[in-house]
């Protein structure tokens, strides 16, 4: 990619490039580094990243906004624009709403377009106004703000030569119900990007390459909050465990006790520093995520989580500086709603 936009930069040094990155999965030895990608590409500005996956929430487990979320946060912090590209021809207007709504979460600025989209309408005989709706929703000048991240193992993919980390489709189209996330992989762990959040989530892996332990003990040791399915009994590529023998050495079973009142059983604290790791016995995805929304409600009530509320009232939301773009996950209605 770098050896073709040195060519094309050389003929057209200031001509606007758009990546598309497609793909409906994340198999690492195809090449698919989605983070490196994005900070290439930064030295060739201007330059935007596009996700090209909106057809993917006719699947199983919806995973559209998963793919915006796993190139959004790096292309955004590169000085990049992030885009998005739905189905052309067979999107219902009900689909286009869902992907105008996850395209403005994500902080997209840029939209590729088929043109028989355009055409499409809430009920025959009714003005398409398709564009009205992206007007509506997207704040292309504003990031979105989230607190959560969610550990994408980029080492255990490698290793297990997996399409996507193990039950974290399932947990993040359930948990979007109750949070707004980014996905945070080892490029952005070992690159600092962890301190842009106060919350990290694991859903899957336990090897890990040497630099993420010291990054992820800073960032807990300065009061982050890491919430693990099952001890992080963590390692690195020759086995070692020092550091997760570190952060399990003594349990709060005070706090573990306090948690399991407010419906949060099987779950484990251990105080790192200033931080907390909350590791939660869980046999499968739903009832990890069951768990964890207690956590993160105690959690919010010490200090604020930007994109979580306690409650699924049949809502997706994501908060701006200036307020919060809901959407009705059945009709997928969409409004801003101003911060007062």
């Amino acid at each position: 990619m770098v050896r073709w936009l040195k060519v094309i930069r050389k003929y057209f040094p200031n001509e606007p490039i758009d990546i598309p990155l497609g793909n409906g999965e994340d198999v690492q030895t195809d090449g698919v580094d989605r983070t490196a990608v994005a900070v290439a590409a930064a030295a060739f500005a201007p330059i935007g990243i596009r996700s090209t996956h909106a057809g993917f929430n006719r699947n199983l487990y919806p995973q559209a906004y998963w793919f915006y979320k796993r190139m959004a946060p790096m292309a955004h912090s590169s000085g990049e624009s992030f885009g998005t590209e739905p189905p052309g021809g067979d999107f219902t207007y009900s689909e286009t709403q869902r992907a105008v709504f996850e395209a403005a979460c994500a902080g997209a600025n840029l939209i590729y377009q088929y043109y028989q989209n355009y055409h499409k309408t809430p009920a025959p005989g009714m003005t398409p106004h398709i564009i009205d709706d992206y007007k509506a929703a997207l704040r292309p000048y504003e990031l979105p703000l989230v607190d959560i991240g969610i550990l994408f193992p980029t080492s255990q993919m490698m290793l297990d030569l997996g399409a996507h980390p193990d039950g974290q489709l399932q947990f993040c189209a359930s948990g979007r119900s109750y949070f707004d996330y980014d996905l945070v992989d080892e490029n952005m762990i070992e690159w600092n990007q962890l301190n842009r959040y106060k919350v990290l989530l694991q859903t899957s892996g336990t090897i890990f390459r040497d630099s993420t332990f010291p990054a992820v003990n800073t960032w807990l040791t300065k009061g982050g909050f890491l919430v693990t399915k099952g001890l992080p009994r963590w390692h690195d590529l020759d086995g070692n465990e020092k550091q997760s023998l570190v952060w399990l050495r003594h349990e709060d079973t005070a706090a573990s006790d306090n948690l399991a009142r407010t419906g949060a059983s099987g779950v484990h604290v251990f105080h790192v520093g200033k931080g907390t790791i909350y590791a939660i016995d869980a046999p499968d995805m739903p009832a990890y995520l069951s768990a964890v929304v207690p956590v993160l409600s105690s959690l919010s009530s010490v200090t604020p989580l930007h994109g979580f509320k306690p409650v699924d009232d049949g809502t997706w939301m994501t908060e701006f500086p200036d307020g919060k773009l809901v959407c009705d996950s059945k009709t997928y209605a969409t409004k801003f709603v101003p911060a007062r």
